[in-house]
């Protein structure tokens, strides 16, 4: 979680002459962090390639890593744990990780224009997250 207090006072000891020169560096690695960011392409949550149970790929779906299908039962329901070992089904539904990668770009990409004022960057977060004007509709 970012504090927006603390953000406020880097950004305006980044901008003062008289500190600025302490935060060069980082400031650097923001950018070039932002740069990189802005080549990110976002895949939309839809691109898994299987269904979640309720049919529609726009459906979040998480599986826990150790638990497979009950191999004693005709439907392989309750699925039953096996301790150190990855099912994996699980890579079948990248969901949870295509999240933490759009919040990861969307994060370096705002806080990159919070502190750079690049002109390049206040739309990409939206682009990030699927708030373009090509999302589709959800029916």
């Amino acid at each position: 979680m970012l504090n927006a207090k603390t953000l406020q006072e880097r950004r305006k000891a980044v901008l003062d002459p008289k500190t600025a020169a302490q935060y060069v560096r980082s400031i650097k690695r923001l950018t070039s962090d932002a740069d990189r960011a802005l080549k990110v392409e976002i895949a939309p949550v839809t691109s898994k390639t299987a269904s979640p149970p309720s049919g529609d790929k726009h459906d979040y779906m998480s599986q826990a890593p150790y638990f497979w299908k009950n191999p004693d039962t005709k439907t392989g329901f309750p699925y039953i744990r096996r301790d150190g070992e990855r099912n994996p089904e699980i890579l079948q539904y990248p969901d949870h990780t295509l999240m933490d990668d759009m919040v990861k770009t969307v994060e370096t990409l705002s806080i990159g224009y919070y502190f750079t004022g690049k002109k390049n960057m206040p739309h990409e977060p939206r682009r990030s997250c699927g708030c373009g004007s090509s999302v589709q509709k959800r029916k």
